[in-house]
């Protein structure tokens, strides 16, 4: 406390119900913070202030804090320095933060990866845009415009390396306009191993906590002698450096053009990993350095803490430094503190007690989305069911009871679709290749039909097949009119 300026708790107390439109601490002041935080951990400052290529962060600095504090993930640091592997080729080892996968992917189970030549209809339908925001990203750091076209590509990339996705854009009703990078549609997001899954907090979490306060104190808790901060991180996922070595996997083509992302863009899983990681670090770092009683969780991108009332401007400004002093790019428009704030599109309150309602226009839209499945039951795609589930999930939330009753929606997302393709003696050879006899699986993609990765063989002229490695049924199928039919399960 001592370290910050001045006028520092003054400036923190003037937020309360207000939105700032810059940052709370200079340039200046932050520089002035930095090296106080050296000299207290017998820091170089020139070492401990050492900055990277494409991210704000402060790693050297952030290494020192979670090595001393004994942290388990205190490699992150080092490891996002260099740049962040995306986990397609190689399995990303487990951090210690999180309980492991059950299933861990096979080593030798290599996913095969696609270059799109086309993107979504919502970038196909908006050219203009989508080139100026590429433009905007190239100026940024974010992207790197290929110059020499596919040719270039091959050159640097092996062609089994290079994965070209689906370029995607939203647009909202202000909001800006923003890309998404689809790489599930070039294999590499499904292709992209982590021996760990990462897990979110629920708003109900801020309630046990709240509880269990009152419990260990010896008296109820009451919410209005607490005081809610909510911090929103400006371009998580680009904030971190992708690994040099493994750009080729985060390649878009826009109007015949390349663009390879030199951050981890959104819309890779590999991006919503790392960035886990390090909100996770960030968040333990802020726990350790507040130390004072408090609560405190991040969901994505967005911070949400708790501070007595009596030691909330003492406690804010302790931790709105520290993430200045560490890098982080605060969007300093959506900071909220007061009594009551949005958050995840939940009005969160500290009155009677702690609460959360559900905005306008999220009810709107779930009943939205209900209409239209109640007009169209028989014409819901499973893209469209996913989507509808992820709100569903977000608004159970808080009513767990309720989430059980999504279980039929959950199975009919995961029901496989049946396929029947028409396929002549050439491409029932290829089939044979590229079937697994213990499963009925193909492995890869079929170069000379329409028989994707993943589907189960089911029948082939007729006759059924079994799981039991015998390609017997493949060999000699019943043809008719020269060419047998193929029928499939499907999961897509």
């Amino acid at each position: 406390m001592a370290a910050l300026p001045a006028n520092a708790l003054h400036r923190i107390g003037k937020l309360f119900g207000a939105k700032p439109n810059e940052a709370v601490f200079t340039p200046a002041e932050v520089r002035q913070l930095q090296h106080a935080v050296c000299t207290e951990l017998g820091l170089d400052v020139s070492w401990a202030l050492q900055t990277y290529d494409r991210t704000p962060y402060f790693f050297n600095l952030m290494s020192a804090m979670a090595s001393c504090l004994q942290d388990v993930d205190a490699v992150l640091p080092s490891t996002l320095s260099q740049g962040a592997p995306t986990g397609v080729r190689e399995q990303i080892p487990p951090s210690g933060v999180w309980p492991a996968k059950d299933t861990p992917l096979a080593p030798d189970c290599a996913l095969e990866l696609c270059m799109c030549d086309n993107n979504h209809a919502s970038a196909t339908a908006e050219p203009t845009k989508v080139t100026a925001l590429l433009e905007q990203e190239i100026a940024q750091g974010f992207v790197e415009k290929v110059q020499g076209g596919h040719a270039e590509l091959l050159e640097r990339f092996s062609a089994e390396d290079l994965a070209i996705g689906k370029l995607g854009l939203v647009s909202r009703p202000g909001k800006e306009d923003r890309l998404i990078g689809d790489s599930r549609a070039s294999g590499a997001s499904p292709a992209a191993s982590f021996a760990e899954k990462a897990e979110v907090p629920a708003l109900g979490n801020f309630t046990q906590a709240l509880d269990k306060h009152a419990a260990w104190f010896g008296r109820p808790a009451q919410p209005s002698d607490w005081v809610l901060v909510s911090l929103d991180v400006k371009g998580a996922h680009k904030s971190i450096k992708t690994a040099p070595k493994d750009v080729c996997f985060a390649i878009f083509k826009h109007l015949e053009d390349y663009y390879m992302y030199l951050v981890n863009h959104f819309g890779a899983s590999w991006s919503a990993y790392w960035w886990s990681r390090l909100g996770a670090l960030i968040l333990r770092l802020a726990h350790f350095t507040i130390r004072h009683q408090h609560l405190g969780a991040i969901y994505v991108d967005d911070f949400l803490w708790m501070f007595p009332k009596k030691s909330w401007v003492h406690l804010t400004a302790v931790l709105i430094s520290l993430l200045q002093v560490l890098g982080v790019p605060l969007s300093w428009n959506k900071l909220q503190i007061g009594d009551s704030v949005i958050y995840l599109g939940w009005n969160l309150q500290l009155h009677a007690s702690f609460s959360a309602s559900m905005r306008t226009d999220r009810q709107q839209k779930i009943l939205c989305w209900i209409s239209w499945f109640l007009l169209h039951p028989r014409r819901a795609s499973r893209i469209e069911l996913q989507q509808f589930l992820g709100l569903l999930v977000w608004a159970t939330q808080v009513c767990l009871h309720m989430r059980p009753f999504l279980a039929p929606l959950f199975g009919a997302l995961y029901r496989p679709t049946q396929k029947l393709l028409r396929l002549t003696p050439g491409q029932i050879e290829e089939l044979r290749d590229i079937i697994d006899a213990a499963t009925m699986l193909a492995s890869s993609k079929a170069t000379r039909s329409d028989v994707q990765q993943g589907w189960q063989l089911l029948s082939l002229g007729g006759q059924e097949v079994h799981k039991d490695g015998d390609k017997s049924a493949l060999m000699q199928p019943r043809m008719k009119n020269g060419a047998a039919w193929a029928r499939f399960k499907a999961w897509e």
